[in-house]
């Protein structure tokens, strides 16, 4: 005697209750041709050549076609992401979703900006004013610089509430109006710990470095340095070639725009140079 599973039974059962029932397969007749009609069809009106573009609408498409894919996401995504800022300094307007602001705090630069009706008060004011009206999109940071430098953020920061609100408090805490640079603060070193740069070229290697589109400079136009010339002037023409170098390696241009305050004529004539050729705005007071 031999046992089947019970599912096999059923189905053995139900194919052999189906073969029973089922109609027997239809028998064709085959087709032939005895001759062709005399008649054929007429003949194609002439018609303009275009190219036929069918019209589709959203109700037309299958529900799941309505739906963005991964790259309709992407896009969406990276339009997003690269909605500018409106910003406004000192007068200065432009549009930006990466912004960099840079301080010379020395001591001649804090003395100017207060002869000339720009305290550090206000200078800490329109700072807060722009970095609150930057979006969420936008990417920033702020720095502070005499001889070596210091930044709010190592690298450029979302304008979320969060990060604009430390920012903010940075500014109360830390802007500095001692005249000198504090030991802690940063300047470009040799892989031996060797200084080899400072100054606002220090400055300008680093910032570029975060790729911005927008960066604000505030200052008197001279720039002063530790290396590689010990106390010396930094020179208009060399910091303009280092500028066009670190432009040239970047993805996309910056517009340096830049607040002076008192600045002699040569000076003032090498910094509107340098801001003519990134495309931004020179403003003096």
């Amino acid at each position: 005697t031999i046992y089947l599973p019970q599912r096999e039974i059923e189905h053995q059962v139900a194919l052999s209750a189906f073969e029973q029932v089922a109609s027997p397969s239809l028998i064709m007749e085959r087709i032939t041709v005895d001759a062709l009609s005399a008649h054929g069809l007429p003949d194609l009106p002439d018609v303009a050549d275009q190219a036929f573009q069918p019209m589709m609408t959203p109700d037309m498409l299958p529900p799941s076609a309505q739906l963005p894919g991964v790259a309709g996401l992407a896009g969406m995504a990276a339009g997003l992401g690269k909605q500018a800022s409106n910003l406004s300094f000192f007068g200065v307007s432009d549009q930006g979703d990466r912004v960099v602001i840079a301080f010379d705090v020395s001591q001649s630069v804090i003395d100017k900006a207060s002869r000339a009706g720009v305290p550090v008060g206000k200078i800490k004011e329109e700072t807060a004013r722009l970095i609150d009206s930057l979006n969420a999109h936008t990417t920033f940071s702020v720095v502070q610089f005499i001889r070596r430098y210091e930044v709010f953020s190592a690298e450029m920061i979302p304008a979320t509430v969060s990060n604009k609100r430390k920012a903010l408090e940075w500014l109360d805490h830390s802007f500095y109006t001692r005249g000198v640079s504090p030991a802690h603060w940063k300047r470009v070193e040799s892989e031996q710990g060797k200084p080899v740069l400072d100054g606002v070229q220090a400055v300008m290697e680093m910032v570029f470095e975060w790729e911005p589109d927008v960066v604000f400079i505030l200052s008197d136009g001279g720039f002063g340095r530790n290396y590689p010339k010990r106390c010396s002037e930094v020179d208009l023409d060399e910091l303009a070639r280092d500028i066009a170098r670190l432009q040239e390696r970047s993805p996309e241009r910056a517009r340096i725009h830049f607040i002076g305050f008192e600045m002699k004529p040569k000076r003032e004539a090498g910094v509107q140079s340098i801001v003519r050729q990134s495309g931004g705005t020179f403003k003096t007071f």
